[in-house]
């Protein structure tokens, strides 16, 4: 992902941090990172987010105006080994910000998936299009996933009308707990 505009991130347990390129976040503990490199495992706590929403381009800034991002989260999820999986197990939802007249939410994984163990669904709940993160197959630890997820709000039409980024750390451990 080749993304560089101004945005203002907020960690959802703390107030907005500085404006920065969008290669780089803040977390509460002052860690610098760049898009897809989580930062250091101590510096996140289970089910933290940082989200990043972009800012206004210049009226004469024509790439800016054509990039499609309105937003790029950070999630982390940690899990023990799971040896034995009867059914897929929701790790995350994922939501579109508002409602549209003709939503069309498309969820993929970009990346991060080699060993096919997760899937995205879509699914309509209360008037909002929505997906899920979900666990497919017995995961075993200690292992670490980085999954890049995406999601395209489209119009009737079926042209972008913009995109949303997610990147997920799955933090597995050795103990099943």
């Amino acid at each position: 992902m080749d993304i560089l505009l101004l945005h203002m991130c907020t960690s959802i347990d703390s107030a907005p941090v500085r404006r920065q390129p969008l290669d780089e976040y803040n977390t509460p503990s002052g860690v610098h990172s760049v898009l897809g490199q989580p930062p250091p495992i101590d510096a996140r706590e289970d089910g933290s987010t940082i989200l990043c929403q972009r800012l206004r381009c210049r009226l004469n800034d024509i790439e800016c105006l054509l990039n499609k991002t309105k937003s790029v989260q950070w999630e982390f999820i940690a899990l023990p080994t799971i040896p034995f999986l009867e059914q897929p197990v929701t790790l995350m939802q994922l939501r579109s910000v508002g409602s549209s007249v003709f939503p069309d939410i498309r969820f993929m994984i970009i990346s991060g998936n080699e060993d096919e163990l997760f899937e995205v669904t879509d699914h309509h709940s209360t008037g909002y299009e929505a997906g899920g993160l979900l666990l497919m197959k017995p995961i075993f630890g200690p292992a670490t996933y980085v999954l890049q997820l995406r999601m395209d709000n489209r119009n009737r039409y079926d042209y972008i009308i913009s995109t949303h980024y997610a990147v997920v750390t799955i933090i597995v451990s050795g103990y099943r707990f």
